[in-house]
């Protein structure tokens, strides 16, 4: 990406990541920030702030790599100067050491190749000696990378990494071997290096000291919360937790802010706060200490979401179900409460405070209705109740109760009992229909009765048309039978005349009344080169054959109007070879029941000069 960053970019930058991770880099760093987010917005091809914004809110694990080049620093010796003289002139852990006689023990999270830790063992070697360092000192140094770690074992550094380490140090905490720098074996055995997963492996107890610098902004804001929730139960009663310098605590953490400039916190008492800032407390107040972290404790794991507000109308407490409900983050704390969404949705929560206070009583909104992050509705009943000290209001507290399931079981139960009035209705009915149908099913069953007699004459009738049936079946056997046998006759009828036909020498032509052939034998196929299949039907004088049809027309019709008995007939004709014949043909009647017609019968005769 080329060009430059105006300075309402950069503000909006980093009012996100903070807003995103509690990231919030100190004014003197903002240059390097801008510079290293240049060079991930040139990476992902984000041609603007509002842009590269939008690609890590698509893209969450973009914040990674991002986080990667901004916490850099990790790799250095004694990085945060300040820090260390933090530890050696404020905290002065030795006091407890000496006197109680007990382990002083570390945790550096996100150790890396190791610099933190062993910065750590050389600042704590100074502060409290070398002897007690040795008897009462353990440091655990915890990474996710097994690489880093294993480069972190072997505490061995080249002249470079050791530039930012005093002289005097380098030459009392470390041997030189060849042109590298080891640290002293003897220190070394109180650090114990190991891989863990902060979100998800067991945290180490009973810790005086923990550094998680640059851990948390790799986390959103509800893991963030539930990280700080495991290190505050890693931790002993007065034991410190040090964040880094661009990382911001959320609000109702649990620790109490010792060092604002190097992010030094306590989960300790307020005594010890107030003790380490030079201030003494009474006895009074020591006893009532852990009655006030108990009802903190108390308030804060309330499964209610609750609002407090002062009497200023801004925001002072919420508990973690309010901030995790409300998406609520460290800044909101203090601001006018009618600036945050919360105020006006899912409810008009002003419109009640404001009778609350006039009224002087707990005002009630039922039923406010509001989708959470997954989508699914809720369904709060929201309490609005004025606070009171010695009779005058000194805030209001605001309480959201998620009556969810109980609404929508109610409503389930409106829906059943409206289902069950209608089933009841239904079933009234039905009652009703079905004494009808009882009565109607008495006539027809009265019905059936008269019925099954009829059907009983009618099965005595059917059984007598059976046995007719079968006598008639019996008949046509006997008819089938005789049929079969006219039928062989009739064929072997047909074989013999064809048989005849076939065997004679002459030609034999059958028609009818209309001239047209019925039988037509195979000497006159031979003649003329025509079958029988193609003449039947025809009329003989259409047929165009060697045979002069047209002029027979005249003389057979005159033969079967006269009734004649015989008639002879003599022509000249040409057979299928083409060649030429003499042809007598003689005419008798056909005597038939069925058709009426004449019989030619025709004798060639192949002329010499043919």
């Amino acid at each position: 990406m080329s060009g430059s960053i105006s300075e309402a970019d950069v503000s909006k930058l980093l009012e996100y990541l903070s807003q995103a991770r509690n990231y919030a880099p100190p004014k003197d760093d903002r240059p390097r920030v801008v510079k290293l987010c240049q060079e991930r917005m040139a990476a992902v091809k984000s041609t603007s702030i509002s842009r590269y914004v939008d690609f890590l809110e698509v893209h969450p694990e973009e914040f990674s790599s991002l986080f990667d080049l901004l916490t850099g620093n990790k790799r250095k010796f004694l990085h945060d100067e300040s820090l260390w003289e933090f530890f050696k002139t404020k905290l002065k852990p030795s006091i407890d050491l000496r006197d109680n006689k007990t382990q002083y023990r570390c945790w550096s999270i996100g150790c890396g190749t190791g610099h933190e830790a062993y910065s750590l063992a050389m600042v704590l070697c100074e502060t409290l000696g070398m002897d007690v360092f040795l008897e009462r000192v353990k440091i655990f140094a915890t990474d996710t990378s097994e690489q880093k770690l294993q480069q972190a074992r072997q505490a061995t550094f080249s002249p470079e990494e050791l530039a930012a380490v005093p002289e005097e140090w380098k030459r009392k905490y470390f041997t030189q071997v060849g042109s590298n720098w080891i640290f002293r074996n003897d220190l070394r055995r109180s650090l114990i290096f190991g891989k863990h997963v902060l979100m998800k492996d067991a945290a180490i107890s009973r810790i005086d000291l923990i550094i998680c610098r640059d851990v948390m902004v790799y986390e959103n804001l509800e893991n963030q919360r539930r990280l700080l929730s495991r290190l505050k139960f890693a931790l002993k009663e007065n034991g410190i937790l040090v964040l880094g310098s661009s990382e911001c605590m959320p609000s109702q953490s649990g620790f109490a802010d010792l060092d604002s400039k190097n992010k030094v916190f306590g989960r300790i008492t307020s005594r010890y706060v107030r003790t380490m800032q030079t201030g003494e407390v009474s006895d009074e107040e020591i006893q009532l200490e852990p009655k006030i972290r108990l009802y903190d404790a108390a308030y804060d794991s309330s499964p209610v979401a609750q609002l407090i507000l002062d009497n200023t109308g801004a925001l002072a407490v919420a508990n973690s179900r309010a901030r995790l409900t409300f998406q609520l983050v460290t800044q909101d704390f203090g601001r006018p409460f009618q600036d945050l969404e919360v105020s006006y949705r899912p409810v008009e929560l002003r419109s009640l405070i404001d009778q609350a206070a006039r009224e002087q009583r707990v005002v009630t909104a039922t039923r406010v209705s509001r989708h959470n992050t997954t989508g699914r509705a809720q369904l709060f009943d929201v309490h609005v109740e004025p606070l009171k000290a010695d009779n005058i209001v000194i805030g209001f507290g605001i309480q959201f109760c998620d009556a969810t399931e109980s609404y929508e079981l109610q409503d389930e139960l409106g829906t059943v009992n409206q289902q069950l009035q209608t089933a009841n209705e239904e079933l009234q009915s039905a009652h009703e229909e079905l004494e009808t149908t009882n009565e109607e099913l008495q006539s027809t069953n009265e019905e059936l009765e008269t019925t099954n007699e009829e059907l009983q004459s009618t099965n005595e009738e059917l059984e007598t048309m059976n046995e007719e049936l079968e006598c008639t079946n019996a008949e046509l056997q006997i008819a089938n039978g005789e049929q079969q046998t006219l039928a062989n006759v009739v064929e072997k009828t047909n074989s013999f005349l064809h048989s005849i036909l076939s065997s004679m020498r002459s030609g034999v032509i059958v028609v009818d009344s209309n001239a047209r052939v019925l039988v037509w034998n195979d000497y006159c196929r031979d003649l003329w080169g025509l079958h029988e299949q193609e003449v039947t039907g025809q009329t003989l004088f259409d047929l165009d054959i060697g045979l002069p049809v047209e002029s027979l027309r005249n003389p057979l019709r005159s033969f079967m109007q006269l009734k004649k008995e015989y008639d002879e007939i003599s022509c000249d004709a040409v057979n299928r070879r083409g060649r030429k014949i003499r042809c007598t043909i003689h005419l008798t009647p056909l005597v038939s029941e069925i058709n009426a017609g004449s019989v030619l019968l025709i004798d060639d005769q192949l002329l010499e000069n043919a």
